[in-house]
This record gives structure tokens, sequence and C-alpha cells, in this order.
């Protein structure tokens, strides 16, 4: 059991999560799933019944891909300063700029 498509209460229980709070502190001890349908993760713990749908570097990727295949004019972040690092910022930057200018 993975979680998906699991019931859930009717309130959020828990704070929204950076991105840099999810790599640090629920990557490494959830388990990680892959939805192949929508291209993104998502992480489980069977024990605390906590399931956590998200975006990393694999996700923004297949999402850069689709910008440019279908000749999109660039990209939306929900929530931009959760990650400190540029990591999904600075890949998305790096593929649309190497893919438009070059």
């Amino acid at each position: 059991m993975n979680g998906y498509s699991q019931l859930a209460s009717s309130a959020c229980e828990s704070p929204v999560l950076t991105y840099d709070d999810l790599k640090k502190n629920y990557v490494p001890v959830f388990t990680r799933f892959w939805d192949d349908q929508s291209k993104v993760p998502f992480l489980f713990n069977r024990d605390k019944g906590v399931w956590i749908s998200y975006d990393d570097l694999e996700s923004n990727t297949n999402k850069n891909n689709y910008i440019l295949q279908e000749h999109l004019a660039g990209a939306m972040f929900w929530e931009l300063s959760g990650d400190r690092t540029a990591e999904l910022i600075g890949n998305t930057y790096s593929q649309l700029n190497n893919s438009y200018f070059t």
C-alpha cells in the first residue's frame, strides 16, 4: 500500500511544507513513490498515515520538457520561496534558457 487514493480527513492536519523542509526531513524517512500518469513523486509513511505530493528535480525536468515540447512561453511556480537553494527554479532556468537561446 502506498497511500495513493486513500481516504483523507476533511482538514489539513499539518502545515504547508517547504521544498527544503521536505528534502531534509521527509524524503530521507518516508517512502518515495512515482505516479507515472502525472509524472510526479509522492511520499508516504504508512505508520503515520501521511501522504505528501510534491515536485522534485525529476518531475520539474519533465515539466520543463513539456514546456519545450509544446512551445509554451514559460513556467509558473506555486511556491518559489520554499526552494531556497534554487534547485528547481535553477533547473527550469537552465533548461528553458539553454533551449530557447542556443
